[in-house]
């Protein structure tokens, strides 16, 4: 018994977005899908499947929300998108905070990490505070806060509902909404900045590699993201970006990421792809690992793709 490339079934999976659209042709066959990696990063909707999905047209649409909501935000460095998974559709957010020491001791970590959730928090509300739209078309908000070094401080997710009302929330209410927030990452030790050497020749900053990966997208794609982490399993790129359910669109994005990624500085531990419809429905979620990324032959990185979504029988031919 052999082992499908993992090319085939990632094209399988595809084939399931498609079924979605009109059905497989007659007698087609879809070969099993493999599941993949192990990780602390979990995909978990904040809400029970059931409810239904906003629409992409109309007053509200996603993409519309994001637009409206960029000139709010008052970091310099931040990603905002959107996506559904499970039928959640939920907003996330990524931002470098200033205020955050990269070379912080053990005795300030945990000061630093309630202040990372108080800025999540603050942001959280201001989105939501900022577009009519905002909490119509997201049942979420997930907020990830980095350092300058891109260090993660904080992850969680917040009900739109358990945000303030009132425009001018109190101390108080900041307080309740930090502690509303289901949190999936807070910083305990020392961060990896902290020793590292500086960049050997060659290298490329994150900014750098950021404006490389955007290059590759037309800018008036709302939904299309790239943001850096490192937190205690290593560092990592996520990448978001929509297209139809056809496998030839989603390698063409996927190569187009993986060839900016080689000469980042620090180096790439994994790249998480996330590949979305012009809804925001989440088609296929894949992790290769940095030295797949970074090998000369690209076959290396495709082939050796963990699938983390959609869920399926980790069963080969």
């Amino acid at each position: 018994m052999h082992q499908r490339p993992l090319s085939i079934l990632l094209m399988a999976v595809m084939g399931l977005g498609l079924v979605g659209c009109g059905g497989p042709s007659a007698g087609a066959a879809v070969p099993p899908v493999s599941t993949g990696p192990t990780s602390t990063v979990t995909i978990v909707p904040i809400r029970t499947p059931g409810t239904p999905v906003p629409g992409a047209a109309g007053p509200c649409s996603p993409d519309q929300v994001l637009t409206a909501l960029r000139p709010l935000i008052p970091y310099s460095e931040f990603a905002l998108s959107h996506n559904i998974i499970d039928e959640i559709h939920n907003l996330n957010v990524w931002f470098v905070d200033p205020g955050l020491d990269p070379l912080a001791v053990e005795d300030e970590i945990p000061e630093i990490v309630a202040m990372a959730s108080r800025h999540a928090a603050l942001l959280s509300h201001l989105i939501m505070q900022g577009s009519p739209c905002a909490s119509t078309a997201f049942r979420g908000i997930t907020v990830i806060v980095v350092d300058r070094d891109y260090n993660k401080w904080f992850e969680g997710q917040i009900f739109s509902a358990d945000l303030p009302a009132s425009p001018n929330p109190t101390d108080a209410e900041i307080e309740l909404a930090m502690q509303a927030f289901a949190q999936g990452y807070g910083r305990s030790r020392r961060t990896a900045s902290v020793g590292r050497p500086g960049p050997p020749d060659g290298s490329c900053t994150w900014a750098e590699t950021q404006a490389g990966l955007a290059s590759h997208f037309d800018p008036s794609r709302q939904n299309v993201v790239f943001y850096f982490v490192a937190d205690d399993e290593g560092t990592s790129v996520w990448a978001q970006w929509d297209g139809p359910p056809e496998w030839d669109t989603f390698l063409t994005g996927l190569l187009n990421v993986d060839r900016e990624l080689s000469c980042l500085y620090p180096p790439l531990d994994s790249l998480w792809a996330v590949y979305v419809d012009d809804t925001g429905l989440a088609l296929l979620i894949v992790v290769g690992s940095g030295d797949a990324v970074r090998a000369p032959d690209p076959t290396v990185l495709v082939d050796s793709l963990q699938i983390v979504y959609p869920p399926g029988d980790s069963s080969g031919g």
